[in-house]
């Protein structure tokens, strides 16, 4: 359906059922011209809008690796996703998926020449990220005029997709919704060695021509033209913003593919060598550092998970993860799914840590080469 002509109280969305929706104008995939976002009809006042993943593109080295989804796919609906399983506490949320082929964290607003030779020459490859999640965007605000509940959310780049679009949707959404949340999962955006994470963040930015997009406000915009802005500092732009709004990070202690990324990037565009050589206690290092900065402020909340798994919110693991792991049941311990109930619903007495492991101090764990110790300044 064309974007233009599909109000979600037309005759083509079904309860349940996934739609495309393909908004054309502005929108295209590093390899295609055609990009579409997915619609499942469910409560109108209740809305997720969900930012997929797929990896990233940075150069081409990292475009000819096949580190990033070129073309647009359709999002399983599983996980915090399902409209069928009526255990999740999204159930019968309308979601909105950002659907994700551009490889630049939603962001980018560029062109590179990235592609192979042909009778024309030269193939040049956008990365059109910012304009195809604003198309989603400014679909659901001719849509959802009321709502009771807002969900952001997303996925590996898609968590990176979350906080940079956050104070965007909240602006946006300002005043029309009762309650909202917002939550990143397994992707915090370690960068290691930590002396060298603003010029990694910026190098990026610049990259993605993220400085070139509404989405940061004029002090931002400045900062990131001037190379002294990072990305958690958006975040928590967002997060001093809107008070009234739960943030939340998810991640597991030791999350593979996060770690994999960081390498590449720092090898393949800073030539890092200590980058390429970041080890599993670094970057659970790297993500206590972020998530003390965000912890400052009283809003803010964290699901750290013991293992390697990336990704929860969709997968089945949604209904099974606890902080001792993806699949490990315990009585004593939160299950995930109902901690991210707990977070939209804003329960008061929900922690805002979820940990397992000896407490440990800054001092001691900078120390340490382990994993299994939980932040003591992160914990009540």
């Amino acid at each position: 359906l064309a974007a233009g002509g599909c109000p979600i109280s037309g005759p083509q969305f079904a309860v349940g059922q996934s739609t495309q929706v393909y908004p054309g104008g502005s929108t295209a995939c590093l390899d295609s011209d055609e990009y579409f976002f997915q619609v499942v009809k469910g409560r109108l006042d209740k809305l997720m809008v969900f930012f997929q993943g797929g990896g990233a593109c940075w150069n081409k080295l990292s475009y000819d690796a096949d580190l990033c989804q070129t073309e647009v796919e359709a999002q399983s609906m599983t996980g915090i996703l399902s409209s069928s399983n009526i255990a999740n506490p999204y159930w019968d949320y309308t979601k909105v998926v950002v659907t994700y082929c551009s490889g630049d964290m939603h962001a980018g607003n560029t062109t590179h020449p990235w592609g192979t030779f042909g009778a024309a020459g030269l193939r040049w490859l956008p990365q059109r990220g910012y304009h195809n999640a604003k198309a989603a965007v400014d679909w659901v605000l001719g849509e959802f005029p009321n709502l009771e509940s807002l969900l952001v959310t997303g996925v590996s780049a898609g968590s990176l997709g979350t906080q940079v679009w956050s104070r965007t949707i909240l602006s946006q959404l300002a005043g029309r919704t009762l309650r909202a949340a917002v939550i990143a999962d397994s992707f915090v955006g370690v960068l290691w060695p930590e002396r060298s994470t603003q010029q990694s963040t910026m190098w990026l930015m610049r990259q993605f021509q993220i400085c070139t997009t509404s989405l940061l406000d004029n002090h931002m915009l400045e900062r990131c033209r001037n190379g002294t802005m990072s990305l958690g500092e958006v975040w928590m732009e967002a997060m001093e913003m809107f008070p009234q709004v739960s943030f939340a990070t998810i991640t597991s202690k030791v999350d593979n593919v996060q770690i994999m990324f960081e390498q590449a990037f720092e090898i393949t565009s800073t030539l890092s060598l200590p980058g390429l050589m970041m080890t599993p206690a670094q970057f659970y290092t790297g993500v206590n550092r972020y998530l003390e900065a965000y912890h400052g402020h009283f809003n803010f909340m964290s699901f750290l998970v013991d293992g390697s798994q990336h990704t929860f919110l969709d997968q089945e693991c949604f209904y099974t993860a606890t902080p001792l792991g993806a699949e490990i049941a315990s009585a004593s311990q939160p299950l995930l799914m109902n901690w991210a109930r707990d977070c939209s619903n804003k329960v008061r007495l929900i922690p805002k840590t979820v940990c397992v492991g000896p407490l440990m101090s800054l001092r001691d764990w900078t120390s340490v080469n382990s994993t299994s110790y939980c932040d003591r300044s992160l914990m009540p």
